[in-house]
C-alpha cells in the first residue's frame, strides 16, 4: 500500500477484513483505531488497499464507502433489479451505482448464499407454474419474451433465471439439442457420413431424415464428428463437392509437379473448378497418410 508503512499485524488485519464483503471501510477504520491506535489506517488508505488487492474493482469500493446504502442493500429483499429500483427510490440516481455494480456487490457480499437470488418458484409461484406448462413448446428466448408480454418487464424472469428454474424442475424447453448423445440414431447417422460428407451436407441430410427440430447446429455436429477416426481421414470439403476433379488430381500425384497438375486441371475442368496450389498439396499429403 502506497504512502505510510504499516506493521505486519496491521497488514494482516487488512487482508482479513478485505475478505469479508460485509465490512464497510468506515467500520474497518473504526475497528482498526481501537486495535492499533496511531498505527491505524484511514478510510482512504483502506479503500486504496482494498482496491489494489482486488485489482481495481471500484464498484465494490464505492458500495463499501456508503454505510447507509450497504445496510439498506443487505436488508432489502428481492432480486438485484428490484433492490436497484429500491435504491433509486431511496437514494436517487446520483448516489445509486449502476445495476451491474450492484450485482457485483451482492455476488461478493452474499457469496455462497441464495438470499439475493431467490428461486422463481418461491418468489413468484404463479409465473413458475405458467412457465412449467408452456416450456415444452417454446425455446428459452421465446419463453423470456412471452413472460415479458404476460407479466411485464419488472416482474418477468429473464432468460437465465428461466433456464435455472427449468433445470431445477427437470423440465426441458423446446429447441435444438445442445449435444449429440452417443448410441442414438442421430449419432450413428453422423458417424456413418463423417468420412465422405461436409458438415453442411451432413446437416442437410439429417434434416431430411430426422426433421429440423431434432438436428443441432453445425458447431455441435462438428464437436461430435471431430473425434471420429473417419473425420481425420476425410478429403477436403472442395474434393467432396467436386469428386471428379479430386480423383483426377490424385491420379496425377507422383506423376506431375503441383504446377503441372494444376495447369492440366485448369485445361480440363476450368479455372473455377480447379483448386489452388496449396489445396492440391494438402489433398496429396492427406492421400499419402490414408
Amino acid at each position: 500500500m502506497a504512502g505510510r508503512q504499516f506493521p505486519a499485524r496491521v497488514m494482516t488485519f487488512l487482508h482479513d477484513c478485505a475478505r469479508w464483503r460485509g465490512m464497510t471501510f468506515p467500520a474497518t477504520a473504526a475497528l482498526a483505531a481501537e486495535l492499533f491506535g496511531t498505527f491505524a489506517p484511514t478510510v482512504d488508505e483502506i479503500a486504496t488497499f482494498v482496491c489494489q488487492l482486488q485489482r481495481g474493482k471500484a464498484s465494490l469500493c464505492r458500495f463499501r464507502r456508503d454505510i447507509d446504502m450497504v445496510a439498506f442493500v443487505l436488508a432489502c429483499p428481492g432480486s438485484a433489479r428490484q433492490v436497484h429500483a429500491a435504491c433509486l427510490g431511496k437514494f436517487g440516481p446520483a448516489r445509486t451505482p449502476a445495476l451491474r455494480s450492484l450485482k457485483n456487490f451482492l455476488c461478493a457480499a452474499t457469496r455462497g448464499s441464495a438470499r439475493h437470488d431467490p428461486s422463481l418458484e418461491a418468489q413468484d409461484p404463479a409465473q413458475a407454474a405458467w412457465l412449467a406448462g408452456v416450456a415444452p413448446h417454446m425455446t428459452l428466448t421465446e419463453l423470456a419474451a412471452a413472460a415479458t408480454d404476460r407479466y411485464g418487464p419488472e416482474r418477468a424472469a429473464n432468460r437465465s433465471r428461466i433456464h435455472r428454474y427449468l433445470l431445477r424442475a427437470g423440465i426441458s424447453s423446446a429447441g435444438r439439442a445442445t449435444r449429440i448423445a452417443k448410441g442414438t440414431p442421430l449419432a450413428a447417422f453422423f458417424e456413418a457420413r463423417a468420412g465422405h460428407m461436409t458438415l453442411r451436407q451432413m446437416r442437410a441430410a439429417a434434416v431430411q431424415v430426422f426433421g429440423a427440430a431434432q438436428v443441432p447446429s453445425l458447431s455441435i455436429i462438428h464437436r461430435f464428428v471431430v473425434w471420429s477416426p473417419a473425420w481425420a481421414k476425410r478429403p477436403p470439403a472442395w474434393a467432396m463437392d467436386d469428386p471428379e476433379v479430386a480423383a483426377f488430381l490424385l491420379g496425377r500425384r507422383g506423376k506431375a509437379t503441383l504446377d503441372a497438375a494444376r495447369d492440366e486441371s485448369i485445361a480440363r475442368f476450368g479455372l473455377e473448378l480447379t483448386p489452388s496450389r496449396s489445396a492440391i498439396h494438402r489433398l496429396w499429403h492427406r492421400g499419402e497418410r490414408n
